[in-house]
């Protein structure tokens, strides 16, 4: 138990050690609008002598969550205790935050669940929005590593302002890994109908499948109705993976309406594999209807 104890205090020692070393510059004047704030962000940087961070919040009432993560390996840790301190009211004890450490169970829970955090990284000559080189989103609550970069942070910001800029910087983007962090970003606005405009049109543009797909998914995310456009897609796309993540996001969609574009797909549509995803989400519904659509359909 001893031995326990001192590793807790070891692994404890080096958590608050990356709290203390990470640095977070605060944007304070919230009353100016997301673009000024930006601009405040890129002249607190110019001293910068490395990467840096810069990025603000969303608020998402849905019913729908989404796993995000940071991948890299290193020091990890919860953004909103970065940016605002460790928040008692949590009540997330000595032995919780070791443990949780131990275990890789990172929290998507507390008054912060429904937040959302959107942060950029530049190198030290970065001063446009389109220029970063990695996007990250994900839930205040959950774990990051920030590679000891700065953050300068924004502070929260309206869904209708944040999805505003985002599709402005879009089409400036170049890099396809960037676009598709892009797709996601744009999509997890899910009350602005702006959102699934964009996505509506990126499904039909001439960009590359994977962004497509991409874009497939992020509109089944949408609070609209969309079951009739991925329904198309689904038959009609030139793309079959297009084709393929149409049924899966169709998949997605909780309703009666849903199931039956399914059994409908599953029964006509012209693509064999096609059929063959459609029949395999009907199983993962296993309705009682469905149930016997698939034995049909394996006749």
């Amino acid at each position: 138990m001893k031995h326990i104890r001192y590793i807790i205090t070891i692994m404890l020692f080096g958590v608050l050690t990356a709290f203390a070393d990470q640095q977070v510059i605060q944007i304070t004047d919230q009353s100016t609008g997301l673009n000024q704030r930006w601009q405040q962000a890129f002249q607190k940087a110019k001293d910068m002598e490395d990467s840096y961070w810069i990025g603000y919040s969303i608020t998402i009432n849905s019913e729908k969550t989404f796993n995000t993560w940071n991948h890299h390996a290193g020091r990890h840790q919860i953004l909103h205790e970065i940016i605002h301190g460790t928040d008692d009211q949590q009540n997330r004890s000595i032995q919780d935050a070791a443990q949780a450490a131990l275990n890789g169970n990172y929290p998507q829970s507390g008054k912060w669940c429904n937040q959302y955090g959107l942060l950029f990284c530049f190198k030290e000559e970065g001063d446009r929005i389109y220029e970063a080189y990695e996007i990250n989103i994900l839930n205040m609550q959950s774990w990051v590593d920030l590679r000891g970069y700065p953050l300068i942070w924004m502070g929260h910001t309206s869904q209708e302002e944040s999805v505003s800029l985002l599709l402005d910087v879009y089409p400036k983007i170049k890099l396809q890994d960037q676009k598709e962090k892009m797709i996601s970003a744009i999509g997890m606005h899910q009350q602005q109908p702006e959102a699934a405009a964009f996505l509506k049109k990126t499904i039909k543009s001439d960009e590359k499948s994977g962004l497509r797909g991409k874009a497939v998914f992020w509109l089944s995310q949408q609070d609209t109705e969309v079951l009739e456009f991925l329904v198309n897609v689904a038959h009609h796309d030139r793309s079959r993976d297009v084709r393929e993540q149409a049924v899966f996001a169709v998949s997605l969609l909780d309703n009666k309406d849903a199931e039956e574009a399914l059994i409908t797909l599953a029964r006509k549509n012209t693509d064999r594999e096609v059929r063959k995803k459609a029949i395999f989400w009907l199983g993962q519904k296993a309705s009682e209807k469905s149930n016997g659509i698939i034995k049909g359909c394996g006749k």
